[in-house]
């Protein structure tokens, strides 16, 4: 699907509902969209080793980010996407907090 397609779906939906890649759910947090997420896994031969698990621990605290690790939570998580509100989005920019101590780290 071509990016810009795929741009007016999400700026188009209510949520999203993905794997848990960083793409899809930057994209999400762009638009200011609830997104479900439910990561790939190595272990099941759907990719090739668990970084997902590791997105969904960490993002899954994000608000506007629902983690579901099983059918069962995605299915609980579809039921109640009536009251999945989203997060707070995301900028296009680094933190200066970020930046600065990178740069302080570069400047060594």
């Amino acid at each position: 699907m071509p990016p810009d397609k795929a741009n007016d779906l999400f700026r188009q939906a209510d949520l999203i509902v993905s794997h848990a890649g960083m793409g899809s759910i930057l994209t999400a947090l762009r638009y200011l969209k609830p997104i479900v997420v439910m990561p790939r896994r190595a272990s099941l031969w759907e990719h090739r080793n668990e970084h997902q698990l590791a997105t969904a621990k960490w993002l899954g605290k994000k608000a506007g980010i629902f983690v579901a690790n099983d059918a069962t939570a995605i299915s609980r998580l579809l039921s109640e996407r009536g009251t999945l509100i989203p997060g707070d989005g995301i900028s296009d920019f680094a933190e200066e907090a970020f930046t600065d101590r990178l740069r302080d780290f570069i400047d060594l």
